[in-house]
């Protein structure tokens, strides 16, 4: 789940794009995105958890090396 919110917030919320980066359907990204709704108890539509939700993977990328799984090629 970390690695769909993350590629989520890095493609500027654009489904479109994280679909297409993650290599599956919308509604596969959809599904995932209620998934991390529901394990964290935070909105994604609602502006201040989604930028708690940006914030911590920032943090995450941060403290456990820096490289994104985007960034490293997988």
């Amino acid at each position: 789940m970390h690695e769909t919110l993350s590629r989520y917030v890095h493609e500027g919320k654009s489904v479109a794009r994280t679909a297409k980066g993650l290599d599956i359907h919308s509604n596969t990204l959809y599904q995932r995105l209620q998934r991390v709704e529901t394990l964290t108890g935070r909105k994604i539509a609602d502006a201040t958890d989604f930028t708690l939700l940006s914030l911590a993977c920032q943090l995450h990328a941060e403290y456990s090396g820096g490289v994104s799984s985007w960034d490293s090629g997988r």
